[in-house]
This record gives structure tokens, C-alpha cells and sequence, in this order.
């Protein structure tokens, strides 16, 4: 694994990097229950939607881990239709909201809705 990668990896888990030795090995701290070698699935999530045009692409969706009060729902739509997509968003107070947003055809951005965080993106309305 390259280093560049294992410190991506390891800084998005939150993980502190000790020590380098040489240029293909690293020393990390690990908690017990972390594997330094992937992200854990409360790090990010993320889902796909198939496109009906072109076959064979997906728009695609992630967005941070759900204890955050403002959600950010990075997306990218190559399709050449609007994607719609529900989303299951949770206030603190337990309030749940479940809105049906569409995504642009040929487009990406940043979704971004305060107060709630995202719990579940399913594909359709």
C-alpha cells in the first residue's frame, strides 16, 4: 500500500500517524476494533442510483457520518435524465423528514441541508 494512501486512510478514520520508516512502511495507532487498512462505514457512506441513459453508468452519492447537525450529500449524475432520490433525515430531537429531491442530469455538486442528518438515500420518490 502506498503511503499517500495508507495516510488518506489512516487521517479520514482518525487515526494519528506515528512514524515513517522507509518509504513503503508505516507505524500507526490503532484502537482496538479499527482496521487501519479500510474506512469505517461510519466514516462515510455512500449509495448509487443506475442511469436508464447511458446503460452501464450510475449517479453517485456520499455524505458524512450521521452524528453531524448539517449534512453535506456530495452527488455526481452522469445520466442524462434527473435522478430522484429520497432521503431519510434525522433531526437531534428524533424529528425524522423524508423529502424526494431530484439531481440534474449531467451534473454534481454539493446538497447541503442544516439541521438534520442523513441516515438513509433510496432511488425514486
Amino acid at each position: 500500500m502506498r503511503l499517500h494512501r495508507l495516510a488518506t486512510t489512516v487521517t479520514v478514520v482518525g487515526i494519528a500517524l506515528i512514524t515513517v520508516a522507509g518509504s513503503s512502511a508505516a507505524t500507526v495507532s490503532v484502537p482496538t476494533g479499527i482496521a487501519p487498512a479500510g474506512v469505517s462505514a461510519e466514516a462515510k457512506r455512500s449509495a448509487t442510483i443506475p442511469c436508464t441513459t447511458p446503460r452501464g453508468e450510475k449517479a453517485t452519492f456520499s455524505w458524512g457520518p450521521p452524528a453531524r447537525t448539517t449534512v453535506g450529500i456530495a452527488y455526481r449524475n452522469p445520466c442524462t435524465h434527473t435522478v430522484k432520490a429520497t432521503l431519510r433525515l434525522k433531526a437531534r430531537n428524533g424529528r425524522v423528514k423524508v423529502p424526494c429531491y431530484g439531481f440534474a442530469a449531467e451534473r454534481r455538486g454539493v446538497l447541503k441541508i442544516a439541521g438534520y442528518s442523513l441516515t438513509k438515500l433510496t432511488r425514486g420518490c
